[in-house]
């Protein structure tokens, strides 16, 4: 399946208009949701740690870790080694300025700048639906995960239809042991965006996206009607944790990165070959 399949079947088109640097790295939407940028914030990460039951001294990847907020939590909060890979450097920047003593590194999760089997827990927040190519995201953190490490994933995800997350999860050596449901931390989130903006066009208007996703946007006829009380428009948003089979790890995981790195590829040339035919 290639890198556009997977994000429809799981995502739809949302996270395509989601994955942009100035809903991140401005300040507009940290102004809602605070230094996390995400739904639910260190409230939903608490919850993660909770459930995996991670001692004190664990070794954790924050992938897609902005400006490190949730390493130094991890850090200060559970006594954990927390490191944190972004793409965005202006997000690394921030990090660095505010919290110089985290180990805070820039990378894609697709190619995580890290050695296979490195760690006991990675930690994927509102990630895996940025990520331009997901399997190949997945892949790579089966790669640096210890045999039997869990992935910890708080994402949006289709209502109805969770069967994808878990699916790419399957695939990659993954065993789910928790799937909750946690869109009413979503739902919260655009709450709060209507009241702080008015409505979701202007929210939008402010952040810079001119053709926002229609989940995530006012009603038909125009109306900010807030998503506590419109569903969503069939987005929600889940907490999932998921143990890494033992014999998943390392170079079987590598194989299936280099395999994914491939298709990416044969997808890029098919879309080139239409366009130019």
């Amino acid at each position: 399946m290639s890198a556009r399949e997977t994000h429809a079947s799981i995502w739809g088109t949302t996270p395509a208009v989601l994955a942009v640097p100035c809903l991140y790295e401005g300040a507009v939407l940290q102004a809602v949701a605070g230094g996390c940028r995400r739904p639910g914030g260190l409230e939903l990460t608490d919850r993660a740690l909770s459930l995996s039951a991670l001692p004190r001294g664990s070794v954790v990847l924050d992938v897609g870790c902005a400006d490190g907020l949730a390493v130094e939590h991890l850090t200060l909060r559970y006594g954990m080694l927390a490191t944190g890979v972004d793409p965005s450097p202006v997000l690394l920047e921030e990090g660095h300025r505010h919290r110089p003593e985290l180990d805070l590194r820039q990378g894609r999760a697709e190619e995580l700048p890290f050695d296979d089997d490195s760690y006991d827990a990675v930690l994927a927040e509102c990630s895996l639906s940025l990520a331009d190519e997901p399997a190949r995201a997945v892949a790579e953190c089966a790669r640096v995960l210890h045999p039997g490490g869990l992935l910890l994933v708080s994402d949006i995800y289709r209502r109805g239809r969770p069967d994808g997350l878990r699916a790419l999860l399957d695939e990659h050596g993954f065993d789910v042991t928790t799937w909750e449901d946690q869109s009413g931390l979503l739902a919260r989130l655009v709450w709060d965006i209507v009241e702080q903006h008015g409505s979701m066009a202007a929210f939008w208007a402010a952040v810079g996206v001119a053709a926002p996703p229609a989940d995530l946007g006012d009603r038909a006829d125009g109306r900010a009607e807030p998503a506590r009380s419109r569903g969503l428009g069939g987005l929600g948003y889940c907490l999932c944790i998921a143990r890494l089979g033992e014999r998943a790890g390392g170079e079987a995981a590598r194989a299936a990165t280099i395999d994914e790195g491939q298709h990416a590829v044969n997808d890029e040339r098919g879309r080139l070959a239409v366009s130019t035919s």
